[in-house]
């Protein structure tokens, strides 16, 4: 009677012990608030208004936004070299916009100059002001291997 409930005993701090260390091994999950990252990137740019209908119609198109993204991502070297936050809140974005699936890759977006860049990425911030949290995990990582690199990216 006593080993039947020492080997209980044992075998219940086996299981508690495994279950925590089971817990220990998945990385941490926390909510990216993607509609506050989208309103951030909008109070840090000048109120322009876009009003070409073509680029207005192009903006709106829920299939191509993470094109769209990447591509004011990449601009976003040029137009905000001396403010790395914005360029790493369009990285965090990523996680918000679903990978784009049987569409064509190639942005129908163009920039004139900066401020038609600011212009055209300020539309789009505000129609991404509504995106749910997403769930991301572990720390952000840096995109590359630069040590003057600011970009992160969060793993989603």
């Amino acid at each position: 009677m006593v080993l039947a409930s020492s080997t209980i005993s044992i075998l219940s701090m086996l299981l508690l012990l495994l279950m925590l260390f089971h817990q220990g091994l998945h990385a941490p999950t926390r909510m990216l608030n993607c509609s506050s990252i989208a309103i951030e990137i909008m109070e840090n740019l000048p109120k322009l208004e876009l009003t070409d209908g073509e680029d207005i119609a192009n903006l709106q198109k829920p299939e191509i936004r993470r094109t769209n993204l990447i591509q004011f991502l990449k601009s976003s070297e040029t137009y905000f070299h001396d403010k790395p936050g914005i360029r790493s809140n369009l990285e965090k974005l990523k996680c918000c916009l679903p990978a784009s699936v049987n569409v064509s890759k190639k942005s129908a977006i163009g920039y004139g100059d900066e401020d038609d860049y600011k212009k055209k990425l300020r539309y789009f911030m505000s129609q991404l002001r509504n995106l749910p949290p997403v769930p991301v995990s572990g720390p952000p990582q840096p995109t590359s291997g630069s040590i003057t690199s600011h970009l992160e990216t969060e793993e989603c």
